[in-house]
């Protein structure tokens, strides 16, 4: 399928697996990426090497350095960097060379080397991409119309009104009610995207199509593809009769990119790993190079109101990855619930500004409980809190105890198919923020 996206240059490559390198390089205006096989055909200005552990490279990287110091990309190191071919490449070349990355003086020079390399280009922002990007979609789309997929998220918010940006009323924004989301978003969201896009926002109602879809699918990765393509159905039947659709845009994020095809991938993303090899639209994806943090720097440059710029990142797939095994309309209305009230509570606490996500997950697992003195068997509800950045590491909250406990108590009481709740106190990695 072919693909549209936004690219910012001039650009360096960072062979690390290791993100904070490639943050804090585009903070410093120096914009970075990782090495993604088949992402980009066009020259870096430089090829940096962190400091790596023995058997860091992956045979893609391999090739893809290799490629790039063919063709003349000048290589920054750190000392102590395991180069692909052993120490062949460094002879001669020994003024790229830098002790260390990670304290200030040697990132500052790293920063010196690599302004002089990308010459008098322009700095890196998430504004001076989101500029560039309106200007570089309008010259790719052309006449043609596209639809956008609406999940409720920031992402695909965001992807949206870039793309309206460029085209105008030839934008037409779907949102998908596909029942996996949270208490009350079905109804509030279409609301919010009309007024920030200016264009009406049609609600399609596809709630029984993406139960079917998922009936019996207890595989995390099967149920992630069954939502890609259905989604993707969904638009082909709505959009059949708009002429001259002929794009998808989509909200997909560097971190979905990183997970689903970086490093032997963690995960499929539902619109990354989970589209089917057949689609009939070409694929527009604005945001594909960014940061989650970045996103949200740009949904404030646009105007968007604070309710969906601190809008917590909630997956594509919906509940149907916090629902652990076979997704039924039972569990799903179960964990509503259950994630309404663990929002609740933890959204008016005081710690609830230093966390990144905070939510409910049904794991599947049944357990003896007691009520009014009678034994009883009920579920198990986890909840997940996460301080991160961009989501591509996290680290587990230390909610207060008097919380958790405030928690566990209205989930047992309000929920009577509730027996028990536990915390998940794992961080990512080696965990991943969702459960599935």
């Amino acid at each position: 399928m072919s693909l549209v996206t936004c690219r910012f240059r001039p650009w360096v490559l960072v062979f690390t697996a290791d993100e904070r390198l490639l943050r804090r390089l585009r903070r410093a205006g120096i914009y970075a990426e990782l090495p993604l096989p088949g992402e980009r055909d066009d020259l870096p200005a430089a090829l940096v090497l962190p400091r790596t552990e023995e058997g860091f490279w992956t045979p893609e990287e391999r090739e893809l350095f290799f490629r790039f110091r063919t063709a003349g990309v000048p290589v920054l190191w750190e000392e102590g960097a395991a180069p692909p071919d052993g120490e062949t490449f460094l002879s001669g070349t020994r003024e790229n060379a830098f002790v260390s990355f990670s304290d200030d003086e040697g990132f500052s020079q790293l920063l010196a080397a690599l302004r002089e390399l990308v010459g008098g280009g322009p700095a890196y922002t998430p504004i001076a991409f989101a500029e560039r990007c309106v200007a570089e979609l309008a010259a790719h789309l052309g006449e043609g119309r596209a639809v956008v997929a609406l999940s409720g998220g920031l992402d695909s918010a965001v992807s949206a009104a870039l793309v309206a940006r460029a085209l105008g009323d030839r934008l037409v924004p779907l949102f998908v009610d596909h029942g996996l989301l949270r208490a009350g978003e079905a109804e509030e969201v279409p609301a919010a995207l009309t007024q920030i896009l200016g264009l009406p926002v049609r609600r399609v109602d596809a709630r029984d199509a993406f139960l079917a879809a998922l009936r019996g699918l207890v595989d995390p990765e099967a149920k992630r593809r069954a939502v890609g393509e259905t989604f993707i159905c969904v638009f082909e039947r709505e959009v059949a009769g708009i002429p001259d659709v002929a794009y998808l845009v989509q909200g997909t994020v560097y971190s979905d990119l990183i997970e689903s095809v970086g490093r032997g991938g963690v995960k499929a993303h539902h619109n990354v790993g989970g589209l089917p090899e057949r689609v009939s639209f070409t694929l527009v994806e604005p945001l594909r190079p960014l940061l989650k943090d970045e996103v949200r720097e740009i949904a404030r440059h646009l105007g968007f109101p604070a309710s969906l710029v601190e809008r917590q990142p909630f997956p594509g797939p919906g509940l149907a990855v916090r629902v652990v095994g076979e997704v039924t309309a039972e569990r799903l209305e179960l964990l509503r619930e259950a994630d309404r009230i663990v929002r609740e509570e933890i959204g008016s606490s005081d710690v609830a500004p230093t966390l990144w996500q905070y939510f409910a997950v049904l794991p599947g697992v049944r357990t003896v409980g007691a009520k009014d003195g009678r034994r009883r068997e009920g579920e198990v509800v986890a909840v997940r809190a996460v301080v991160s950045e961009e989501a591509m590491s996290a680290r587990a909250a230390e909610l207060p105890y008097e919380l958790l406990r405030k928690i566990a108590h209205r989930l047992t009481t309000e929920l009577p198919a509730v027996a028990r709740v536990v915390y998940d106190v794992t961080d990512k990695p080696p965990a991943t923020i969702e459960w599935e």
